[in-house]
C-alpha cells in the first residue's frame, strides 16, 4: 500500500512539475517576445538614421563635387592674375624707366 501512496504522490508532483514547466516555458517564450520586438524597433530607428545618414553622405558628395569646380574656375582665374609682389616690382621698374626717360 505504500507503495501506491508513493506512486500517487510521484504522479501527482509530476503533473505539477509538467504545469509549472508548461507555465514557465509560457512566460519564458512570452518574454523573449517582448525583447525581440524592442530589438526589432531599434533596428528599424537606427536603419532610418542610417538610411538618412547615406542620403546626407550623397548630397555632401554632390556639394563637394561643385565646390571642386568652382575652386578650379577660382584656380584658373588666379593663375592668370600678377601676384602682388610681382607687381610691385613692376611698379618700380616702370617708374625707374619713366624717370630715365625724362632725364634723356
Amino acid at each position: 500500500m505504500d507503495e501506491k501512496i508513493f506512486e500517487q504522490l510521484l504522479d501527482k508532483q509530476s503533473k505539477e512539475l509538467k504545469k509549472d514547466y508548461a507555465s514557465q516555458g509560457k512566460f519564458l517564450l512570452e518574454q523573449f517576445d517582448k525583447k525581440t520586438s524592442v530589438i526589432a524597433e531599434q533596428f528599424g530607428s537606427l536603419k532610418d538614421k542610417v538610411d538618412a545618414t547615406f542620403e546626407m553622405t550623397g548630397k555632401l558628395t554632390e556639394d563637394m563635387d561643385i565646390v571642386r569646380g568652382e575652386l578650379r574656375i577660382i584656380r584658373n582665374n588666379l593663375s592668370r592674375k600678377v601676384d602682388h609682389e610681382e607687381f610691385e616690382g613692376l611698379e618700380k621698374k616702370v617708374i625707374f624707366l619713366e624717370k630715365k626717360l625724362q632725364k634723356a
